[in-house]
């Protein structure tokens, strides 16, 4: 699929099921490009254009609300929120795929660490049982009860080089996603895609289900059966059913038992995770 396909379709998850309107436009941006280097050149801070495009959209926004309102019956609707969704390119399994981050009139000057799995267990897991053994593979299942009480919180702000699903069939604890923090309660998934910050900043004592971490080598060696555009369209949280709760409780169940096994069958894991994976975007759609 070509990046201007992945585009539409990664466009049309952010508007599916609601009215949209495209439109294209030519600004000269000579003299905000310039300004910006000269910033540069006497403070050393590097602006984002993007953020400044953001930025000048939504002030005329707020000084035209009548472009943030919709007809509903004969009354004209003014909306409060100003909600603005921009498409980034981001690298993902190898390859360059557009994300849409939402940008809700807000500000946001957190500095992440970019770390992998082993830099997390190093600084923010407190020693577990001797019996206890991390997995060394692309693809880890682990109980969350096994591993919550040992979380060293809260963590700093966070980009890890992995991504990672949090499935909660009981408990409840606070995280930070990007700009946006989370009061999470089961049960639901959490899903962080890989180079998203994160910070996870309180829990319950006890909370219950699976933390299983997938690198890119994964993603790419099941790309022809799940698309990555569908996996970036998955929301941070999904709510869950209680049918749904135990579908997703036995179907992680069977792939921590899997992945557990000292030589596990590789089409098993990837049959589980294909059928976990599809189920969430099936959920999501």
């Amino acid at each position: 699929m070509s990046f201007n396909q992945l585009a539409v379709r990664a466009s049309a998850s952010v508007t599916s099921g609601k009215s949209a309107i495209h439109c294209f436009t030519d600004i000269d941006i000579t003299i905000p490009r310039s300004r910006i280097k000269k910033h540069f050149e006497k403070t050393g801070e590097k602006l984002s254009f993007t953020a400044y495009t953001v930025a000048c959209l939504s002030n005329v926004i707020k000084d035209h609300p009548q472009c943030n309102s919709f007809i509903k019956g004969r009354k004209l609707i003014m909306l409060d929120d100003i909600t603005i969704n921009v498409l980034i390119e981001r690298g993902i399994a190898g390859e360059q795929v557009p994300v849409h981050i939402k940008q809700l009139h807000q500000n946001y000057t957190g500095v992440a660490k970019k770390i992998n799995y082993n830099y997390f267990i190093d600084k923010y897991i407190t020693p577990l049982p001797i019996e206890f053994k991390w997995q060394e593979a692309p693809l880890q299942v682990y109980p969350l009860e096994l591993i919550s009480n040992h979380l060293a919180l809260p963590t700093p702000l966070l980009q890890a080089d992995y991504h990672f699903f949090v499935y909660m069939s009981a408990g409840r604890f606070s995280q930070q996603i990007g700009i946006e923090n989370y009061n999470i309660h089961a049960p639901c998934i959490l899903y962080v895609p890989e180079g998203e910050t994160f910070s996870i900043n309180s829990k319950q004592n006890k909370i219950y289900g699976f933390f299983i971490l997938i690198e890119n080598k994964v993603i790419s060696s099941i790309a022809d059966k799940v698309e990555i555009s569908d996996l970036l369209a998955i929301d941070t949280i999904t709510n869950l059913n209680s049918r749904n709760n135990q579908w997703f409780k036995t179907a992680c169940f069977l792939l921590y038992n899997e992945v557990s096994l000292h030589k596990y069958n590789r089409k098993v894991v990837n049959g589980l995770l294909q059928a976990i994976l599809h189920k969430l975007i099936a959920l999501n759609s």
